[in-house]
């Protein structure tokens, strides 16, 4: 799975809050998806586990996901 996931560093939240204010909904750009909805998801099933999260594309914009089946 390829997404765009805010970023964590408090510093680029705001940023990017400030952008999407300005001019998010007219580029598509819904940066209020932190990882955390993710990461708690997988902390709560133990029938997945994260392989890989890492960043891809222009600038590190969007996350690389790979999620593995355990059973």
């Amino acid at each position: 799975m390829v997404s765009r996931i805010g970023p964590e560093a408090p510093v680029l939240v705001a940023l990017e809050k400030s952008i999407g204010r300005s001019f998010g909904s007219q580029i598509g750009w819904r940066p209020h998806f932190p990882w955390r909805v993710i990461g708690d998801w997988l902390a709560g099933r133990e029938v997945v586990r994260l392989v890989e999260r890492r960043p891809v594309g222009p600038f590190g914009l969007f996350t690389l996901t790979r999620i593995q089946r355990t059973r």
